[in-house]
């Protein structure tokens, strides 16, 4: 037993981070109704975790529940952030390369998100875009996790710094 370690205290002191956090509290406190359900996304899987969050809306709405008595969220994690990331990151980027999105309208590596704001027929159907979803109250986050390992191995292969490709991302 000379080499069984005596157990050691931790005294972890909170970061700076998390000492502020209002605009967490802020976003939690938008979570209303009766009824609410969480999507776990960890792929972009041609936007179907948009498309669930529409239909558990749209279907809530068919039963006589009305948006704001409903809550969907749709948490972005390892292949699912560039759903959160604009057309200027996509494009800049390559995120169509990296995580191998085609659009479907230039048969090429996508250089836009196709599911912020996508074309007239694009998705099954009108309404089933992030940005229209948004409007109805359904929430999107995306693990800072997942756009840390993911900045870092792209700055890796990029020769940059990963601290500003993440900064980037967080803030567009």
């Amino acid at each position: 037993l000379s080499g069984v370690a005596a157990p050691q205290t931790l005294q972890a002191k909170p970061s700076d981070a998390l000492q502020d956090n209002s605009q967490l509290e802020a976003w939690f406190n938008g979570i209303k109704g009766k009824h609410k359900m969480v999507f776990d996304a960890v792929t972009v899987n041609e936007g179907f975790s948009v498309i669930w969050s529409y239909t558990f809306m749209t279907t809530n709405n068919q039963t006589g529940t009305p948006d704001n008595d409903l809550t969907a969220m749709v948490v972005l994690r390892s292949k699912a952030i560039p759903l959160a990331l604009d057309d200027k990151l996509w494009a800049k980027y390559k995120l169509g390369k990296i995580f191998k999105l085609v659009d479907y309208a230039t048969n090429a590596a996508a250089e836009r998100n196709l599911y912020w704001d996508p074309k007239e027929g694009e998705m099954p159907e009108s309404g089933m875009s992030i940005k229209a979803l948004q409007t109805r109250g359904v929430m999107f986050c995306v693990c800072e996790t997942a756009i840390m390992m993911t900045s870092r191995q792209l700055a890796k292969s990029k020769g940059t710094d990963p601290a500003e490709i993440k900064k980037e991302w967080i803030s567009a």
